[in-house]
């Protein structure tokens, strides 16, 4: 999954280094793996046959405004992981491959393409409120840690005085 503070403030690092203790700055994202590549791990990553089709977009290209759209447009089908998602069935609520959608949807009369799907989700109250409570919840969040950080501070400045005076 993307962090998003990462992405805006510019310090997302390579997943592939950063389990090898490594600190590389990161230049891309493969959808499909969820992970962000380095410029030598995305040349790497391509070189795999299984993996020569995945979606790769710059890491720059990530947005707030392309994130459901460009980057989670190519995830493919639980059912059928060689297909990726196209289509939304409206009458079951269900993301579709086209095998999906012809096989287990065929009777079903309301579709739309999956990008469209995820606009109208997207722009939705319930959705936009969502958003609102998590951008809530992570200021609450970020206010915790760093009043945790200031009081581990105090703490060890503390151990210091008292291991002194004794």
């Amino acid at each position: 999954m993307i962090d998003r503070r990462e992405m805006e403030q510019g310090e997302k690092l390579c997943d592939v280094c950063r389990n090898e203790n490594i600190s590389q700055k990161a230049i891309s994202w493969c959808t499909i793996c969820d992970e962000a590549y380095c410029d030598a791990c995305e040349v790497n990553h391509k070189k795999y046959k299984m993996a020569r089709n995945h979606k790769i977009v710059s890491i720059q290209d990530i947005s707030e405004d392309t994130c459901f759209g460009n980057v989670f447009g190519f995830v493919a089908c639980d059912e059928h992981p060689d297909k990726t998602i196209e289509t939304f069935c409206e009458d079951h609520s269900k993301p579709c491959c086209t095998v999906c959608a012809t096989v287990h949807h065929r009777k079903c009369e309301h579709f739309v393409a999956i990008d469209k799907a995820v606009t109208g989700i997207k722009k939705s109250m319930k959705a936009q409120k969502l958003m609102m409570e998590l951008k809530e919840t992570s200021n609450k969040l970020e206010i915790i840690i760093d009043n945790r950080k200031k009081y581990n501070k105090f703490r060890k400045r503390n151990r210091c005085c008292f291991d002194r005076n004794q």
